[in-house]
């Protein structure tokens, strides 16, 4: 039963009474601090007061507050006060104080609150406040598990939105309190999301493949698999941002803008972080904007930040995260390199992928009733701000409804059902050179498929089952067909090297028969394997001094080249069967098959 109240300092009124006469969003603040006030405390809209003494009337020593929850954070197992309370402005918003301020620091606590705009009337009434605070009765269910980033909880137990709602699996005893940034905003429902979003991707590749990618980072903890960067590129037009927007509404909003590739190294690792499980989307990458690419390419891949100390000693801890990222660009990210002076590594053409964004109309081959592309355009642009996060929503939720170490079997057997199938479809054998190169790219694409999938057979999305799959195939199709394709320079220089070794086979003389130095007309060695051309010679195949390092360059970006493995060296120290094992360039035997393919012309949405 709710406490009478002093309203006026002297006149009495029912709880009823005075909560009748409140705003409507303060009323349930107001009645849970009447549940819970202890005895000898009065409450007025004034403020919490007590009785001094006989015959004299409270008097409010601060403005209204109460102890919302109790939180444990799980890896140090400190506790927290959460404590709710009314500013001046007559918001209600809360206030975090570790446990060990309310006893150790109290002028720290006192300023906690104070900052959040508790008013304190008197600085004599301060440890009443305090101990107000420490001895506020916290129901049961009101002690949490603190959480301060978004995706899967450790158990998979819960999984927490960038809006700080929690989505829990049924059963479970473990409440959370979100402690990080509620950065994100749920906009519509999940039906006007697939009636009015979802509904225009069929027959479009490049959106249902975003919008399957987007729901695949929620499946990422169910597997071995670490971030990777699906970068679409094409010249200008307004689609790919459309693309990376759609794929982002399968999750609440965040911000008022997309983020884009424009900072530093550490700053966009913070971002990832942020991520966690959500699809992380950048826009707009430029050489001049992101020097670091380089590096961030295998900062992301990493899945954590690297250690480092805190200030006043110790290490901090490492932000981990399992996500992708959506990227877009008017160039490659290998053309992007080339422009900071760089040249793609076979390990970044794995971690960061290159897919062209093609279409009939600009990247799009449906219109779904719109007249042009610029038309569609401008209709996808409108509902993509009616709806964003009730689908991925709903994705967890019914992931939540299987066991995790039953999600985590389901999961796995899917994805290597349609890495079969992309093996098939592509063409690529079997525990060959190229299928151990682009395994693991093969399974991204895969869980990217099966997520699709799934949400299709979960009513999500509104498409015809295999709708994500085949734009997965075809996505795939475009990503290696493009990491194939040379640009027109570098393909000339293969050219040139594939012409020269052929030209000249025979006097490459057998690695095991190198029993002395090279004499008469031999330029190398080779094995079943490589071709091991000696620098002088390499210089001499160019013809020109200044065209080895681009040269070198077209190789290493083919895959042509074998690095020495000695920082990173491109010549490698021949074995101890040659005498004195000088260093040679090591080319692999299959740029004699090497064949030059046609660039394709990016197409502009307008028309």
């Amino acid at each position: 039963m709710l406490k009478p109240i002093a309203s006026n300092g002297t006149k009495t009124v029912s709880p009823d009474s005075f909560l009748a006469d409140l705003p409507d969003d303060q009323r349930d603040f107001y009645a849970e601090i009447f549940r819970y006030l202890p005895k000898g405390y009065h409450l007025s809209t004034k403020g919490i007061s007590h009785t001094p003494g006989v015959g004299r009337p409270p008097v409010p020593f601060c403005s209204p507050f109460r102890v919302k929850q109790l939180v444990q954070e799980p890896s140090t197992k400190d506790w927290t006060r959460v404590v709710e309370l009314l500013n001046p402005i007559g918001e209600i918003v809360d206030c975090v104080i570790p446990e060990g301020k309310l006893t150790g620091s109290p002028r720290e606590a006192i300023s906690l609150l104070s900052d959040r705009g508790l008013r304190v009337h008197n600085d004599r009434e301060i440890a009443i406040i305090l101990a107000l605070v420490r001895n506020w009765e916290v129901s049961f269910d009101a002690h949490l598990t603190l959480i301060e980033r978004v995706g899967w909880t450790s158990d998979r137990d819960a999984f927490i939105l960038p809006t700080g709602r929690v989505i829990r699996r049924s059963g479970t005893s473990l409440k959370y309190s979100f402690g990080g940034d509620r950065n994100g905003k749920e906009i519509g429902d999940l039906k006007v999301w697939r009636e009015r979003v979802a509904s225009l991707a069929p027959g479009n590749p490049n959106l249902v493949f975003g919008i399957a990618l987007g729901f695949s980072t929620a499946l990422m903890p169910f597997t071995k698999l670490n971030t990777l960067i699906f970068h679409l590129f094409q010249a200008t037009s307004r689609g790919k941002t459309l693309v990376l927007r759609t794929a982002l509404s399968v999750w609440p909003k965040i911000g008022d803008e997309e983020k884009t590739w424009d900072g530093t190294g550490n700053g966009l690792e913070g971002e990832i972080a942020k991520s966690n499980n959500i699809l992380l989307g950048l826009d707009e990458l430029r050489a001049k904007s992101t020097p670091d690419l380089s590096e961030i390419i295998y900062k992301f891949a990493n899945s954590s930040t690297k250690a480092r100390g805190k200030k006043e000693g110790g290490p901090q801890n490492r932000e981990t995260w399992k996500t992708n990222v959506i990227s877009t660009g008017e160039l490659s990210f290998v053309e992007t390199l080339r422009e900071l002076g760089a040249t793609a590594t076979g390990g970044q053409r794995v971690r960061m992928l290159d897919i062209p964004a093609e279409g009939t109309y600009g990247i799009f081959d449906v219109l779904h009733g719109f007249e042009t592309g610029n038309a569609f355009v401008d209709g996808l642009e409108d509902v993509l701000d009616e709806a964003a996060g009730p689908a991925g929503a709903a994705f967890v939720e019914h992931l939540l409804d299987l066991p995790t170490k039953e999600l985590k079997k389901v999961t796995r057997s899917a994805m290597g059902d349609y890495t079969q199938n992309l093996q098939e479809h592509l063409e690529i054998i079997a525990d060959d050179e190229k299928s151990s190169e682009i395994g693991r790219v093969l399974k991204s694409f895969a869980l990217v498929a099966t997520a699709g999938e799934w949400a299709t057979r979960w009513g999500l999305t509104g498409w015809e089952p295999g709708t994500a799959e085949e734009a997965v195939k075809t996505i795939a199709r475009r990503w290696l067909d493009n990491r194939l394709r040379m640009p027109t320079h570098q393909s000339e220089e293969l050219e040139a090297v594939r012409d020269y070794i052929a030209a000249n086979d025979t006097l490459f003389i057998p690695l095991s028969a190198a029993k002395s130095t090279l004499g008469g007309d031999a330029l190398g060695y080779q094995d079943d394997a490589f071709f091991y051309i000696l620098p002088a010679t390499f210089e001499g195949l160019v013809g020109d001094k200044t065209k080895v390092t681009k040269t070198l360059n077209a190789l290493v970006g083919g895959g042509y080249l074998e690095k020495g493995g000695e920082n990173k060296s491109l010549q490698y120290r021949l074995p101890s069967v040659v005498p004195g094992r000088p260093r040679a360039y090591r080319i692999r035997r299959s740029i004699l098959s090497f064949k030059e393919t046609p660039e394709t012309t990016a197409t502009d949405t307008k028309e």
